[in-house]
């Protein structure tokens, strides 16, 4: 099994800005995940089924704005998990991050 990141690894980890919390749209989601060049490989992950991307942050209506995105999971950082970086013992997750969930 290949893994290919859609972003070269100086870019990591992904670090956006608190305003993406307030996100209320699932297209505005994807819009930014087109932005960050990702939303190829979050389209392939859903045809193949799998898990793709995983936002990590510390509240906000994106919670229920990236939820309907099939692959990707959003999870506030006080319900995070090591089942959420690897799921099914798979490494090679995208995660994420917002600055206020990395406080």
């Amino acid at each position: 099994m290949k893994f290919r990141c859609p972003i070269s690894f100086e870019n990591l980890p992904l670090v956006l800005d608190n305003s993406f919390e307030n996100v209320k749209k699932t297209k505005e989601v994807l819009s930014v995940l087109s932005a960050l060049k990702c939303s190829d490989w979050i389209l392939s992950s859903k045809k193949k089924g799998s898990k793709s991307a995983l936002i990590v942050v510390s509240g906000g209506s994106i919670i229920k704005a990236a939820r309907n995105i099939s692959g990707v999971d959003v999870v506030d950082v006080s319900n995070l998990t090591v089942k959420h970086f690897a799921p099914g013992s798979k490494f090679g997750r995208l995660v994420i991050y917002t600055e206020n969930s990395l406080k």
